[in-house]
Order: C-alpha cells, then sequence, then structure tokens
C-alpha cells in the first residue's frame, strides 16, 4: 500500500474534501471558489499526481491511503 504521506506534493486530504463537498453538497457550491480552485489548484495537484505516478511505473495495482479510506487503482478489464 503506498501511504499518502509519501507524496506531499499531492494534496490528498483537500482534493478528498472537494470532492466530498462536489458529490453530496452540489447546491451549495460557490462556483466562483469552484472556478478560482480548477484555474490556481488544479494544475499542482495534476504534477503532484503525474510525479507520483511516474514513481510508481507499471505497478499492476496502486492503492492510497488517505484518511480512513484506500483508494485502489487496477488495470482496466481487456474486452473481447
Amino acid at each position: 500500500m503506498i501511504e499518502a504521506g509519501r507524496y506531499p506534493a499531492v494534496a490528498w486530504a483537500e482534493a478528498a474534501r472537494m470532492r466530498d463537498r462536489l458529490v453530496h453538497h452540489y447546491f451549495d457550491i460557490n462556483l466562483d471558489i469552484l472556478w478560482s480552485t480548477v484555474r490556481e489548484d488544479l494544475p499542482a495537484l495534476l504534477e503532484g499526481l503525474q510525479e507520483a505516478n511516474r514513481e510508481l511505473g507499471d505497478l499492476e495495482r496502486r492503492e492510497v491511503a488517505v484518511g480512513r479510506f484506500t483508494y485502489v487503482r487496477r488495470p482496466p478489464i481487456p474486452l473481447p
């Protein structure tokens, strides 16, 4: 398992909170704040994720622990 603290450039907790807010509280979203986040914070998040992805290489199974959640990325299932 890959611990979130291993990649400090990725704002794991903030990304999880943003997801929670967008999914569960979407009627209370301030679109100006959302757009600001997309323009100002998303590029750094993507850069950190790309760095982590490069470091992980081609592992078949990747797990990231964030708080009490574990996110798992598995390779795609080949289609017939």
